[in-house]
């Protein structure tokens, strides 16, 4: 959490200059916008315990990622009353693999839409929804014949959250705001033909697994936008 309250403080302080702007926004700065933005990651279900998944010879080891920081660039277009945007996310953190350490690599393409509850007010409480297209490497998290690969989880998600815009003028915003990410994975690659994860085993010649990979992930975040 240290990461993105710096980030806050930074961002707020770089607006701080124009609060006499806010003062005679009418339309909140409509308009194209790109944001730069940073973001807390939590993730727990299958991506918070020990699990390996086998596919005849090729074990699968998906990580225990638990907490990072990701950043995001996005770009959009702001309404009084709404706005939408198109955003990547991705974090390099840290991970548990079969009880070693190592790195995982997250991605999301997400696209985001934050409904206003208040028009033509400098703060604007909003509530948002979205879809994802997530992916996932993790070094050294595969192995063929004792042979260690990298591996990579393919997937999609649904975002779900609330928060707040300030306007700072016609051509700045800050935002911060909840995020739960509803994310789940399909296939799994290993330097190879992608498998679908339902039909991978729990054991070298253990049952199916039967269902997706769950990795949902809770997390905060700040952000900064300009108007083009």
């Amino acid at each position: 959490m240290k990461p993105i309250f710096v980030a806050a403080t930074l961002i707020f302080i770089l607006a701080v200059p124009a609060p006499a702007a806010a003062q005679d926004v009418k339309h909140n700065g409509q308009g194209f916008f790109l944001s730069f933005s940073v973001h807390s990651l939590d993730f727990k279900g299958d991506f918070d315990k020990d699990l390996t998944l086998w596919c005849f010879e090729k074990a699968f080891f998906i990580p225990r990622m638990g907490k990072g920081v990701g950043l995001a660039i996005g770009i959009g277009y702001k309404h009084d009353s709404s706005f939408w945007d198109l955003t990547y996310l991705t974090s390099t953190q840290k991970a548990q693999v079969q009880g070693r350490d190592g790195t995982a690599t997250y991605h999301s393409a997400e696209i985001s839409g934050r409904l206003f509850l208040l028009k033509n007010f400098p703060l604007q409480p909003y509530l948002l929804g979205g879809i994802s297209l997530t992916w996932v490497t993790v070094g050294n998290g595969a192995q063929l014949f004792g042979s260690v690969l990298d591996a990579t989880y393919t997937g999609a998600g649904l975002n779900f959250g609330a928060g707040m815009i300030l306007n700072l003028g016609p051509k700045l915003f800050i935002g911060g705001g909840v995020i739960y990410r509803l994310i789940k994975f399909l296939y799994a690659f290993g330097e190879g033909k992608g498998r679908d994860i339902n039909d991978l085993r729990i054991g070298h010649d253990g049952p199916k697994l039967g269902r997706l990979l769950e990795a949902p992930c809770l997390g905060v975040a700040a952000s900064v936008g300009f108007i083009l």
